[in-house]
């Protein structure tokens, strides 16, 4: 791992890198076994790793924000991952590049992000944005940048909740299956809002399996929905 912060360890302030971490079998950062990062966690350099980018988990936290102005390049797995009942105090943000061969930001088995995740950048990956198996965002989820995926550009599923609103105002290509995926028991308590592009080998917008969105899905003004089988 190029960072490693593990076995119940405390970082008060921030981990910064804006100069270049190879990690070439391992992670580029990693706060694990119920570390703490009274801080952010800000990439503004290169992360390049074998497995995942950024990585928190086994009940960790992050009291701050993680922020990505740099690139992160994870060869076998995810770009940016809250896993295994982890916590992130504030926002996700990712203004630069994410390239991952799993997901390119996953919130995962029961972890929350109080804040928001925003991407303004470009997320190439299998899943652009994935929140899953009963994990929480206490905010909204935002793309108004570019988000190229194999499978789903935006997945939420098994048990998750966004409480505020989904937006898409930039580009969302998903290759194989939705471009917004909204599946198996999921609640959405806000709007899934799209001003701009998606395109969809199976669905644009998908809502299924007992899902819940609270407030409108809209397609507004200038917002184009592509899609294989259906547009919503």
């Amino acid at each position: 791992d190029g960072i490693d912060i593990d076995d119940s360890s405390v970082v008060g302030g921030d981990i910064i890198n804006s100069g270049s971490i190879t990690a070439t079998d391992g992670d580029g950062i990693v706060v694990s076994e119920t570390s703490t990062v009274r801080g952010d966690i800000t990439n503004s350099g290169s992360i390049t790793a074998d497995d995942d980018g950024i990585e928190i988990d086994s009940e960790s936290t992050v009291s701050g924000d993680i922020i990505n102005s740099g690139s992160i390049t994870a060869t076998d797995d995810d770009g940016i991952v809250l896993t295994s009942n982890s916590t992130v105090g504030g926002d996700i943000i990712n203004s630069g590049s994410i390239t991952a061969d799993d997901d390119g930001i996953e919130i995962s088995v029961t972890s929350t992000v109080r804040g928001d995740i925003i991407n303004s950048g470009s997320i190439t990956a299998d899943d652009g944005i994935e929140i899953s198996y009963y994990s929480t965002v206490g905010g909204d989820i935002t793309n108004s940048g570019s988000i190229t995926a194999d499978d789903d550009g935006i997945e939420i599923s098994v048990i998750s909740t966004v409480r505020g609103d989904i937006t898409n105002s930039g580009s969302i290509i998903a290759n194989d299956e939705q471009g917004i995926d909204i599946g198996s028991g999921v609640t959405v308590s806000g709007s899934v809002l799209n001003s701009g592009s998606i395109d969809a080998g199976n669905v644009g917008i998908l809502v299924s399996y007992s899902s819940t969105v609270v407030g409108d899905i809209t397609n507004e003004t200038g917002g184009e929905i592509e899609a294989d089988f259906a547009g919503i």
